[in-house]
C-alpha cells in the first residue's frame, strides 16, 4: 500500500507542476482521492480522538464545530472533504515521512498524541514542515479566509513527542 501511495503522490507532484491555476479545482479533487486512500487507514476511534483535541469555541456546539490548531473552522461531518472550506483531515504533528525515515512503525506513527484534526488546506500547506509551519486558512468571524500565519507546535507536546520518538 505504501509503495502504491508513494507512486501516486509522485505522480500528483508532477501533475501539479503541469496544471495552471484555472485547473487547481481538478488538482484538489485528484489529491482528495489520494488522501482518501490515506484516510481509510484511520480508525473511527483515531478520527474521534483527533476531533476531540480540536479547539472548542464558546457558543458553538462542540459536537459539530471546532477550530484547528491554526484557528480555522472545521465541521465534524466534513472529515475527508476537501472541496469544502470547513473540511478537515488528520495531521501527523511529527510528519509521517520523518518518522518512517527514522524507522518508526505505523502503530507508533499513528499514536493519538501525534494525531490532530486540521482544516484540509492547512494540512496540505503544513506538509512535512515541523515544528514550525505556515497556515493557509484562518477563521475570521464565523468564516474561514485565506491568510498565511507562522505556527509552531506547542512546546509541551513537542517535548512529549521527542521523548516518545527519540529524536
Amino acid at each position: 500500500m505504501s509503495n502504491i501511495k508513494n507512486k501516486i503522490i509522485r505522480f500528483v507532484d508532477v501533475l501539479q507542476q503541469e496544471i495552471d491555476t484555472n485547473s487547481m479545482k481538478y488538482y484538489y479533487q485528484l489529491t482528495a482521492y489520494i488522501v482518501n486512500i490515506t484516510i481509510m487507514n484511520f480508525t473511527d476511534e483515531q478520527i474521534q480522538a483527533a476531533w476531540n483535541k480540536a479547539q472548542r469555541v464558546e457558543g458553538y456546539d462542540p459536537k459539530r464545530f471546532r477550530k484547528d490548531p491554526c484557528g480555522a473552522w472545521i465541521i465534524r461531518d466534513k472529515y475527508g472533504i476537501v472541496d469544502n472550506p470547513y473540511g478537515w483531515e488528520i495531521d501527523h504533528i511529527v510528519p509521517r515521512s520523518f518518522l518512517e525515515l527514522i524507522g518508526k512503525s505505523k502503530e507508533l506513527i499513528n499514536l493519538p498524541i501525534n494525531l490532530r484534526a486540521m482544516q484540509w488546506q492547512n494540512n496540505r500547506y503544513k506538509g512535512d514542515f515541523f515544528p514550525s509551519y505556515l497556515s493557509k486558512v484562518i477563521a475570521k468571524g464565523n468564516k474561514n479566509e485565506e491568510r498565511e500565519e507562522r505556527m509552531t507546535i506547542n512546546s509541551k507536546i513537542l517535548e512529549k513527542l521527542k521523548q516518545i520518538y527519540n529524536f
